[in-house]
């Protein structure tokens, strides 16, 4: 079973609202930047995963829907879910906090991802939330570290078909953890759209 859940303005959608490296930010198809107001709607899969002393989380996610706004940065996620019931390995301590290796109920983002395009060639991420819910109803939070945003490196800028995230990430579990996304363009949309012309 796919789990899912509307998102407003965040999430992976964060990943691909880039910031500008001149006045106007662009987003780019087939090396033509979109319009103003031109909607482009991106499908992608891959996954989410991070790792901590305390053990770590390793998820895969479903199909990604991310609705791309020409003349923008928007990203804007319509839809957000994890692969499979229940969706993670659970590791380490962890495991046992959340009732098992697969005891992870929900993922939730909380507020808005905000992301940069920096120097053309990797996109920075912060302001970054993911609630974890486990099925014993044990809790936990990520957040982002401030100074140190999540770095997201495209294999192609210009004709993305995937992008690969990393970086460290606060927790309330009292340890800092590792957090890796690999994220996968599906379809037609795989070398389609870029962030650089």
């Amino acid at each position: 079973m796919l789990r899912r859940w509307t998102v407003v303005m965040g999430v992976v959608g964060a990943f691909f609202a880039v910031g500008a490296q001149t006045a106007a930010a662009e987003w780019y198809d087939k090396g033509v930047a979109l319009k103003a107001g031109e909607n482009k709607e991106v499908h992608m899969k891959g996954t989410l995963a991070f790792t901590s002393s305390q053990g770590g989380v390793h998820c895969e996610t479903g199909t990604i829907k991310i609705k791309l706004t020409g003349g923008t940065t928007a990203g804007d996620v319509t839809v957000f879910g994890v692969e499979n019931d229940p969706a993670c390995e659970v590791t380490g301590g962890l495991a046992f906090l959340c009732g098992g290796a697969t005891g992870i109920k929900e993922i939730l983002p909380e507020g808005l991802f905000q992301a940069q395009n920096s120097g053309g060639t990797t996109i920075t991420l912060t302001a970054i939330t993911l609630k974890y819910e486990c099925s014993n109803g044990f809790t936990f939070t990520l957040s982002s570290i401030a100074g140190q945003p999540i770095v997201g490196t495209p294999d192609n800028s210009k004709a993305m078909t995937k992008v690969a995230f990393g970086g460290m990430l606060n927790t309330t579990l009292g340890v800092k953890a590792t957090f890796a996304s690999n994220m996968t363009m599906v379809g037609a949309d795989s070398g389609t759209y870029g962030v650089a012309k």
